[in-house]
């Protein structure tokens, strides 16, 4: 197999972190739509998904590493 190009990963790491942060938006707007609680379950569910885009961006750099 071969090994990444750094602007590959670059486009990975990139499109990981968008997803994480949409699916975590569109989950917290559909709550928010859910229960009228509007806009505090995006705003929560939005950082979740920011959460998880850095910790999805840390195990690719940690396993690209060693």
């Amino acid at each position: 197999m071969k090994p990444h190009t750094g602007m590959s990963l670059a486009l990975r790491l990139g499109t990981e972190m968008v997803a994480a942060l949409l699916i975590g938006a569109a989950m917290g707007y559909a709550l928010d739509h859910f229960f009228g609680t509007q806009p505090w379950m995006m705003a929560l569910f939005s950082l979740f998904g920011i959460a998880a885009g850095f910790r999805n961006m840390y195990r690719t750099a940690s396993a690209l590493s060693g």
